[in-house]
């Protein structure tokens, strides 16, 4: 799959309230309750605490921060019919255990549906491909709005 397809899959999966520019957080545990809560807001999980707790714990197992300024925390969750996703950028940047040790400044949130991890699994590959990529990394902090995050992610 080309990123310019992912880019295509990932804008249809987001919504602009479900996306935080600024993050407001500055620890990793506000981070991921501030994600889940827009995620609760949004309609798109029933529940923020079943998605933190979630997500939480499979923090516990490893930190998802997997460097160059990025963190891809995500988890299953039953009830669900899809796959969502947040997104939050932090200029400041929140430590966040990764594994480069630097502070990450860009989050992408998912939280797929337990019945169905090929999907999950598939947008995650497709979220981290992208990422890897330092030009869409640079544009995508410099966005100033979530209307901008979700422009980038159709037109990259």
């Amino acid at each position: 799959m080309s990123n310019k397809s992912a880019g295509n899959t990932l804008a249809q999966l987001l919504v602009p309230g479900a996306v935080a520019v600024p993050l407001k957080a500055s620890s990793k545990d506000a981070a991921l309750e501030e994600l889940c809560n827009l995620l609760a807001f949004t309609g798109m999980v029933p529940d923020a605490a079943a998605a933190l707790w979630a997500v939480s714990a499979r923090e516990q197992i490893a930190s998802t921060g997997c460097g160059l300024g990025v963190a891809l925390p995500h988890a299953r969750l039953q009830g669900l019919d899809k796959a969502v996703l947040a997104v939050g950028l932090s200029k400041p940047g929140i430590d966040f255990g990764a594994v480069d040790g630097r502070p990450v400044h860009i989050f992408f949130l998912i939280v797929g549906p337990h019945n169905n991890p090929e999907a999950y699994l598939r947008l995650l590959s497709q979220i981290a491909q992208l990422l890897k990529e330092q030009e869409f990394r640079n544009a995508l902090l410099s966005c100033e709005t979530a209307h901008a995050v979700i422009g980038l992610l159709r037109d990259f």
